[in-house]
């Protein structure tokens, strides 16, 4: 009898391809439009507290922050998963640190959107 993995691992492999893609994006719109926006000029920032609260009463910005905040801790903490799945043999500690990954994923979401509705 040959050993089976103990879950299937093709839809996580494509899950973390896609999030990458989704992750490059939505950097490259942030990046393009926080820090090289044409409206804040050459030698201008618009950097400021006012213009990021200016950004943020868009619900289009809102919802873009939502989904990066959402695909990067996704895709970082089921890498994190791996790793944890990869190395640790003992179920024991496997638990703690799967819990460990969920509880801090979930706190980091939540702290995120909080700060993307404030």
């Amino acid at each position: 009898m040959t050993g089976r993995a103990k879950r299937s691992y093709t839809f996580w492999w494509f899950f973390q391809r896609f999030t990458g893609v989704v992750l490059v994006v939505t950097l490259l719109v942030h990046m393009f439009g926080q820090h090289f926006s044409l409206e804040s000029g050459p030698h201008r920032s618009h950097l400021s507290l006012d213009g990021i609260a200016a950004r943020f009463e868009n619900p289009w910005w809102m919802l873009f922050y939502l989904v990066f905040l959402f695909t990067g801790l996704v895709h970082g903490f089921n890498g994190v998963y791996n790793v944890v799945d990869d190395y640790i043999r003992s179920p024991g500690w496997r638990m703690i640190c799967t819990w460990g990954i969920w509880f801090t994923g979930i706190v980091l979401f939540f702290w995120g959107t909080m700060t993307v509705f404030a």
